[in-house]
């Protein structure tokens, strides 16, 4: 911790045992911010919580929702052999992007969830770039 209260950020995970057993009780605790005493003489800490756990439901359901769009315009463009209505360039921004952005899958070790969905954007990404290859640029010519 730093000497304002706040977490530096490690590459460690969280979640190996090995961690917590070093770590205080992220929910008791004497800290002064963040934190309210409770009647059996301890205080509850939230920065210790949120920093070892990142359980946000917004951003699950997020992901799920954007996995679920991206398997709908694929099956779309499957079942109608055709990328009419769709931008080429928009799919090749997001191929650059993904692969730009997603480059740490080959330094960094990750939670399995991350690099589920990092893989999956990444190879949807280069599928859709495929049935424009085949679909349009194919019969251009």
């Amino acid at each position: 911790m730093t000497e304002g209260g706040d977490y530096e950020y490690t590459e460690n995970n969280p979640f190996d045992p090995a961690i917590i057993a070093d770590v205080d009780d992220p929910l008791t605790s004497t800290a002064s911010s963040g934190s309210f005493d409770h009647p059996n003489g301890k205080t509850f800490r939230f920065e210790g919580l949120t920093q070892k756990f990142s359980w946000n439901v917004f951003r699950y359901l997020g992901d799920f929702i954007h996995l679920a769009g991206i398997f709908i315009l694929l099956l779309t463009m499957f079942k109608n052999k055709s990328v009419a209505g769709l931008s080429f360039r928009t799919a090749l921004i997001y191929a650059i992007l993904f692969s730009s952005r997603y480059l740490d899958l080959f330094t960094h070790s990750q939670p399995l969830y991350l690099v589920f969905f990092k893989v999956t954007y990444l190879v949807t990404s280069y599928i859709a770039l495929y049935c424009f290859n085949k679909w349009y640029f194919s019969n251009i010519v």
